[in-house]
């Protein structure tokens, strides 16, 4: 079954985010190849693939860290990286690391160092404290605001980051391997955040290992944003002469791979795996 929005228009905003035939080598290994995708404002996305699949890479180039080939278009509201947020468990490990550091040189010089508490660190400027108030009841932070953050679990810290890349109104926001390191209570209850994040209207774009990482929370479908497909039978499949050379394109691009465009010709059945349009006569 394939849903759609209801309101879906016929001319469509421009994308939040599109990639073009993007590639991506590291020396003489291709690492990303002839990657293209679209996102729009409020679609959340998933990007699924093993350890060294590229999934970081991919990220790191939308982000503008790496090199790339191809067309990367970004629409203005996220065209200067501020207003896309970043979260990883790379940064998670360095900001640990730091965290770390501090308690082992007050055991060998006996000197107390600060430990950031989760409020210095998401607002360390303590300039928005109304915005991390409300960003804090939204992910159920407000009991961590005053703890030292040396002593948070992975997943506290891993949500406080979250709370911290929002504080500067993104309208993209970018998971990489969020639910790593955690354990199942933890992935359900930053599941849940994420979920309602998702449900506000925030673009979120996850990447993960595999789709049993990510604990879905089951939300209510609204059935007016929606409508149904009917169920697709091989007889779909027969090629129309009398359309458009763009509308048999489609289909054969739609049927591929199951069940395969198919005609007849002198009795044999033909099937077509793709197809590219010359021209288009529309009459």
């Amino acid at each position: 079954m394939i849903s759609t929005p209801a309101n879906q228009k016929h001319n469509p905003e421009p994308p939040l985010l599109s990639l073009h035939k993007v590639s991506n080598r590291l020396w003489d290994k291709p690492i990303l190849k002839n990657i293209t995708w679209s996102t729009e404002l409020g679609q959340s996305w998933a990007i699924l693939g093993p350890n060294g699949a590229g999934k970081s890479t991919l990220i790191k180039v939308i982000l503008g860290q790496l090199p790339y080939c191809g067309t990367i278009k970004r629409d203005a509201q996220i065209c200067t990286f501020d207003k896309i947020a970043y979260v990883s468990l790379e940064q998670q490990k360095i900001l640990v690391a730091r965290e770390e550091k501090k308690d082992r040189y007050e055991e060998y010089s006996g000197k107390e160092q600060h430990s950031l508490s989760g409020h210095e660190f998401i607002d360390p400027e303590g300039l928005q404290t109304e915005k991390l108030l409300e960003t804090a009841e939204q992910l159920g932070l407000v009991p961590l605001l005053e703890k030292p953050l040396r002593h948070f679990s992975n997943g506290e810290t891993r949500k406080t980051m979250i709370a911290k890349a929002l504080l500067a109104g993104p309208r993209l926001l970018i998971l990489d391997e969020p639910f790593d390191g955690l354990d199942t209570a933890s992935a359900k209850w930053l599941s849940q955040s994420i979920s309602g994040l998702i449900q506000g209207g925030l673009a979120i774009t996850k990447t993960l290992n595999n789709i049993e990482s990510y604990r879905l929370s089951a939300t209510t479908q609204q059935h007016h944003l929606a409508t149904y497909t009917k169920k697709i039978h091989k007889q779909d499949a027969d090629i129309d002469w009398t359309k458009t050379a763009s509308q048999i394109n489609c289909q054969i691009h739609a049927f591929n791979p199951w069940p395969i465009a198919s005609t007849t010709f002198n009795n044999k059945t033909i099937r077509i795996w793709s197809s590219v349009v010359i021209t288009d006569n529309t009459t």
